[in-house]
């Protein structure tokens, strides 16, 4: 699994889901790669960096391959520094959400800790620091992401997918279908990246009366992404808006096991998660009056990638079943309006076969959100057996 991600609250849950959040804590997150969205991409750069650090990964340049074919660390992921901008539009941000930052916390005691650059990053970066990820020589999100892809079918060849996870705008996935689509097509249809992406709404958006965040960003990229071709699957607003971080759900989340027995850093972390999505409830109170607590939308889109890289077939059928009782999914035709001044970002699922186009993106419908928080729940006790 790779995952493009605008940290942002919810994005450093899905990285930590995406570390910690497999049934047989088999490794799956090969890389992460951020991009323009909630905050510049200057800042979603250090804060996927940070949140990285704070789930126990380390970034580096290949994910810690050792000569192409041999083990990987299982804390190792690869890293790259995304987009800066849309594909044609201007840029814009989630201050009002995410904070000054795009990860902030409601007691700055309790904050994440700022980005350690050691040795193992002046070997990797040079001596530019994180800066020098978005040098020109760099090597950018889309060409990790294709590398790794790569590197994935060589090593397991058509025994499990490999997944692109997007939790904001599409633009770093585009960028890779347009610069690598030739050498994709060369791959078996099973072969090819399949992408889940966090965004779309099937009826209203949150910052356009149509459109959600994440594809009013970049409509275009979204589009192009859509009509790749590729195994597309859209985790929409009506599905992660039932993932609440209620008052009891944030109790379960930091409470019991490793919390309870006395484990060293328990206590701190703890804390640090209570900071985020405190911060985070209080944002979604003031902006859209969610009174019980704000949705974490983005590991709803990680936790559906879990179980499809799990399922055990490759099913083609109009509602995949691979997801058993967890999620369900209908094949739609999605097209993504990139021209109107009113409904710009929307995604227009067309539920009633209207359209001549053909069906293109699978819709998640629901899920199961009693599963999926005792997902959560586990990865992070999984990650607490990491403290010393």
């Amino acid at each position: 699994m790779w995952v493009d991600c605008d940290p942002g609250h919810d994005d450093a849950f899905a990285l930590y889901l995406a570390l910690h959040g497999t049934a047989e804590r088999a490794r799956v997150l090969v890389g992460a790669s951020a991009t323009h969205g909630n905050a510049s991409a200057g800042k979603t750069t250090v804060n996927a960096l940070r949140a990285l650090a704070w789930i126990g990964a380390r970034a580096s340049r290949d994910g810690g391959e050792e000569g192409g074919r041999g083990t990987r660390d299982a804390r190792r992921v690869a890293f790259a520094a995304g987009a800066e901008r849309p594909l044609l539009r201007a840029s814009s941000a989630c201050e009002e959400i995410h904070g000054e930052s795009g990860l902030d916390s409601a007691s700055a005691t309790d904050a994440l800790e700022e980005y350690a650059w050691g040795e193992d990053e002046r070997d990797w970066m040079g001596a530019g620091g994180i800066e020098a990820l978005f040098h020109p020589r760099a090597k950018t999100a889309a060409e990790a992401m294709y590398d790794a892809f790569v590197r994935h079918v060589e090593t397991s060849g058509r025994g499990r997918p490999f997944v692109v996870v997007a939790t904001g705008p599409l633009t770093n996935v585009a960028t890779m279908i347009l610069a690598k689509r030739s050498q994709i097509d060369l791959f078996p249809d099973e072969c090819r990246p399949v992408i889940f992406c966090m965004g779309g709404a099937v009826g209203d958006g949150n910052t356009g009366a149509r459109a959600e965040f994440n594809i009013q960003c970049d409509p275009e990229a979204a589009k192009i992404v859509f009509e790749s071709g590729l195994r597309v699957y859209m985790i929409p607003l009506e599905v992660t808006h039932t993932a609440i971080v209620t008052p009891s759900v944030l109790d379960s989340l930091t409470t019991g096991g490793h919390f309870d027995s006395g484990k060293a850093g328990a206590s701190a972390h703890a804390k640090q998660i209570r900071s985020l999505l405190t911060f985070f409830k209080d944002t979604y109170e003031n902006v859209f009056d969610f009174k019980t607590g704000p949705p974490l939308h983005d590991p709803c889109a990680v936790w559906a990638a879990i179980n499809f890289i799990e399922g055990a077939t490759y099913d083609e059928s109009e509602t995949d079943d691979r997801f058993r009782d967890l999620f369900e999914f209908t094949h739609e035709r999605v097209d993504v309006e990139c021209e109107s001044r009113l409904t710009y970002g929307q995604t227009v699922i067309d539920r009633w076969g209207t359209s001549a186009e053909p069906k293109n993106v699978y819709v998640a419908r629901s899920m199961n959100v009693d599963r999926f928080w005792e997902a959560m729940r586990d990865a992070i006790q999984h990650r607490l057996s990491w403290m010393s």
